[in-house]
């Protein structure tokens, strides 16, 4: 979608040289992705100390890897017997 905008050529100039960009147009949509990963990431932290805990969730044990193995065939194919097709394997806690 093409767009004629009218920007100030000082800040083009300086963002191509801060940004390492080769082109107006690859500066241009680093600096909305930065603009919109900012304003995200400045509302969660609005949200600090707006939420409530929930003091009985033991996070410390939600973070735990739980080890699990895949169960391969002998024969080192995952396929359907019956219908040749490529299957899902199976995990196994």
């Amino acid at each position: 979608m093409a767009r004629n905008l009218v920007l100030d050529p000082e800040l083009i100039e300086r963002a191509l040289k801060l940004g390492g960009e080769k082109t107006k147009k690859a500066a241009v949509t680093r600096a909305l992705e930065e603009f919109i990963t900012d304003r995200s990431q400045k509302r969660l932290a609005d949200l600090m100390g707006k939420l409530e805990w929930d003091r009985s969730v033991d996070y410390k044990a939600e973070r735990t890897r739980r080890e699990c193995r895949l169960l391969i065939p002998a024969s080192g194919r995952l396929r359907s017997g019956a219908t040749g097709r490529p299957m899902l394997a199976k995990w196994v806690r």
